[in-house]
């Protein structure tokens, strides 16, 4: 180590444009400026300056995270004690701004004055905005701004002031590493709207203040559609005229654009201009050389960040947290150990496992299938018998074909039971039937099935014989797992697991291990089977009840996930496999299959949604005849409550109205109503913590077409709830909801002919209500029948 630290001091003297750091790891890592001059950099501190073997990993890509959207919400963070609250939002910088920032055009030592004018008259900020920049991040030169957006009516901002050092820290510590997988972030502003201070200092220190505004910091940024960015490199190539094909080709295997190629006026040469991403460039020199047989030469600087396509981002986000150690490692992550191949079959073994013998061990020429000879005729056990010269050897193969014979007659008495308990139906239980013959252990019924996967458990040659009997074994796993919340978990873990191993190509694909029509190895075609099971189920726990399309004619309430458990981890393996490059065609339009009938959502466009902030509860509606009810389980987890069938009539709802809008969508004050209408039909339901049942739902029929609906803003908690409903030929009706029943009233006094409805605002059910119509009335109403309406004529 000592020879190692004196080599790297004395490399980084001698060569001015190296840079040497130790990471947290213990880890020492050589920044250099191409793969030629570390190439160089790294025989020189082997050979002159340390003399000793130095392990060097695979170089790696600096990336950056960014934003490309303002937060979708304002987003806060309490700090541990609970006295203090930040809120804060993130969004793009202008265009421009970030390279002004590195390359010191504005800086944050100026006065505030100075850094207004540069902000106003170049950027077009507003004054109050220009003038309000805290810092740059996550330095001096950093391309981030965090700008207090406060006004001094809401906040403190003396109180604010004295925690101002500590949210900087905090903000330039959460820019220097994003959320997304460590790396810097850029060209972002983060806006502080709000911020709640505690008066005594004691309740305002760094320890409480800092790591609050990195976290308020994460979620803003997480709200703003975050994407990675990558570096590109401008590459400039000269090569002769006959060889300027073969540097395109080059260019084009790394994701090369070439912007200019033109010859060199007085030469034979040609001047190629192109970009390439940094993280391809590696190994682009010797390649270039090798296609152009040495006749090409490039040069190569960094010239800008771009964004990376969010469909790819997943795979590079999870490679870089693995190269910082931020993902576990697993087997999911490694390659896997090259397996051997025999030149001469194992007898005994072929013998042991016949069924193995239709199998080919591999498509190269002069290697044998398991069973069979040179001469292409497969040997009998006799014959194999005869070859055994001692009566030691016989014994021993007696002794292993007799257990061989042992272990496929109980694997096939197994299946045999298996199968006739999973055709039994509700006649008997299935679980107690699985404890009886010993598969209550999840783990052994998906070693099982791997082994009926492989072709290890005797069956008949028939390819559906072997896919009936994964099916019998997936019905296990459900029964298994339907009162076993661990087991549901670890069926989960083991197929995301899987999944990714298959979509980084740590999984073996060789032909050699591949099975049936669709090529597919055992173990993978286990891991379809459990994902098809839990697609089936929702996609995050086997406790749920099975995904059918008859559950459109009635309400589905699942239950939330398990706190551990996140309800994108199914979704995201999948969403890799379908943009690996390491799968076959078949496999990933499988898993985009799997991936569609397990994502939860709408089954046409949505239309509406609406939002109620005490019982956190998200309602959406669209084009499929159903409004669905979202329940937010924390900061990071959210899934489907309720799904609320929408009726027309007693006969028409659910499937038959796919395609219609579902117009309307509202939250009572209280949060245990929602009401929605389609055409002149309003369905109200009650949504008490218990599931919804077909008796908590009203249905009302306008006499015209609904073009306004609305609930009071404060209501009476105790008391019945109002709904006011307005129509296209201007007539409003009160709808008074109470626990088993409902009654409607027209409202004569409120209602205008030849005009529509268009609007109506209701503040508090005791107060006055706004009704706007087409013809620019107002009228202004209660729900009193006796009160004399006010009419305004408010537009022409």
């Amino acid at each position: 180590a000592a020879k190692n630290v004196d080599g790297l001091r004395k490399v980084n003297k001698s060569y001015p444009l190296l840079a040497t750091r130790v990471e947290e790891s213990g880890e020492h890592v050589v920044l250099g400026t191409g793969e030629l001059y570390l190439d160089c950099v790294m025989h020189d501190l082997r050979k002159m300056y340390s003399e000793i073997d130095i392990k060097v990993a695979d170089p790696v890509v600096a990336f950056c995270e960014t934003v490309v959207e303002t937060s979708s919400l304002k987003c806060f963070a309490e700090t541990p004690n609970k006295k203090n609250k930040i809120t804060m939002i993130a969004e793009p910088l202008e265009k421009g701004l970030a390279e002004d920032i590195e390359n010191e055009v504005v800086q944050i030592s100026w006065n505030k004055k100075r850094l207004g004018e540069f902000f106003q008259t170049k950027y077009d900020w507003d004054l109050l905005a220009a003038r309000s920049i805290w810092a740059f991040g996550p330095d001096s030169t950093g391309p981030n701004i965090l700008v207090d957006d406060t006004l001094p009516s809401e906040v403190d901002k003396g109180l604010l002031s004295s925690v101002k050092d500590s949210i900087v820290q905090g903000f330039q510590w959460g820019t220097r590493e994003g959320p997304l997988c460590e790396e810097p972030i850029r060209n972002v502003k983060f806006k502080i709207l709000d911020a709640v201070i505690a008066q005594e200092p004691l309740h305002r220190g760094g320890g409480q203040i800092i790591p609050t505004a990195r976290r308020v910091a994460y979620s803003a940024f997480l709200m703003a559609t975050p994407r990675l960015m990558e570096p590109y490199l401008f590459v400039e190539v000269q090569a002769p005229a006959d060889c300027v094909s073969a540097v395109y080709t080059v260019l084009a295997k790394r994701r090369g654009h070439v912007t200019q190629d033109a010859p060199v006026p007085g030469s034979p040469l040609y001047t190629i201009k192109a970009f390439i991403p940094a993280i391809d460039s590696f190994g682009f020199e010797t390649d270039l050389r090798t296609h152009t047989q040495g006749q090409a030469f490039c040069l190569s600087v960094f010239h800008h960040w771009q964004d990376i396509s969010h469909l790819s981002g997943r795979l590079t986000c999870c490679a870089c947290r693995q190269n910082k150690q931020t993902l576990p490692q697993s087997d999911s992550f490694c390659k896997l150990a090259p397996y051997l191949l025999l030149k001469e079959p194992d007898p005994l073994g072929a013998s042991t496992v016949p069924n193995v013998t239709q199998e080919p061990v591999s498509a190269q020429p002069g290697q044998l299938k398991y069973g069979t000879h040179k001469d292409g005729r497969q040997k009998s056990l006799g014959e194999q018998a005869s070859l055994l010269t001692s009566s030691q050897d016989r014994i021993m193969a007696l002794q292993r074909i007799t257990a061989a014979a042992q272990i496929l007659v109980a694997r096939s008495v197994v299946m045999s039971a298996l199968s006739l308990l999973s055709v039994s139906g509700t006649s008997c239980s299935l679980p107690a039937g699985l404890s009886a013959i010993g598969l209550s252990d999840i783990r052994k019924v998906v070693r099982l099935m791997s082994l009926t996967a492989g072709g290890r458990v005797e069956l008949t040659t028939d390819q559906n014989n072997h896919s009936t009997c994964l099916n019998y074994l997936s019905c296990a796993i459900a029964a298994l797992a339907q009162t076993d919340a661990e087991a549901s978990e670890l069926v989960l873990q083991m197929c995301t697991k899987e999944l990714m191993a298959a979509a980084m190509g740590a999984m073996n694909q060789s032909p050699n291990n591949r099975i049936g029509p669709c090529e597919i190895t055992p173990g993978f075609a286990v891991t379809q089977a459990l994902v098809a099971l839990l697609a089936s189920h929702g996609g995050t726990s086997l406790t749920n009840g099975v995904k059918d399309e008859d559950m459109e004619k009635g309400p589905v309430s699942p239950g939330p996930e398990s706190p551990g458990i996140s309800p994108l981890q199914l979704p995201d393996a999948l969403a890799a496999c379908v943009l690996s490059t390491q799968l076959a065609p078949s496999h990933r339009q499988w898993a985009s299959q799997q991936l569609m009938t397990d994502l939860q959502g709408h089954d046409n466009r949505v239309s509406f949604s609406a939002w109620h902030e005490n019982r956190m509860l998200l309602a959406t509606c669209g084009y499929d005849g159903t409004v669905r009810i979202w329940r937010s389980a924390s900061a990071s987890q959210a899934y489907l409550s309720h799904t609320l069938v929408f009726h027309q009539s007693d006969n028409v709802f659910g499937s038959e109205l796919h395609g219609e809008l579902i117009s309307h969508l509202g939250w009572s004050s209280s949060g245990k109503l929602v009401a929605a209408a389609m055409d002149n039909t309003v369905n109200i339901w009650h949504l008490p913590d218990s599931p919804v049942t077909g008796e908590d739902s009203h249905i009302d029929v306008q006499n015209a077409w609904i073009t306004s609906m609305t609930w009071p803003q404060h209501a009476s908690q105790d008391g019945p709830e109002h709904l006011l409903v307005g129509t296209i030929n201007g007539t409003v009706a009160l709808l008074t909801i109470f626990a088993r029943n409902m009654q409607r009233e027209e409202l004569v006094h409120c209602s205008q002919q030849y005009a529509s409805v268009r609007q109506i605002e209701w503040f508090d059910e005791e107060r006055e209500f706004a009704i706007g119509f087409t013809d620019g009335i107002v009228k202004l109403g209660r729900k009193n029948p006796n009160f004399q309406p006010v009419l305004i004529s408010a537009h022409q």
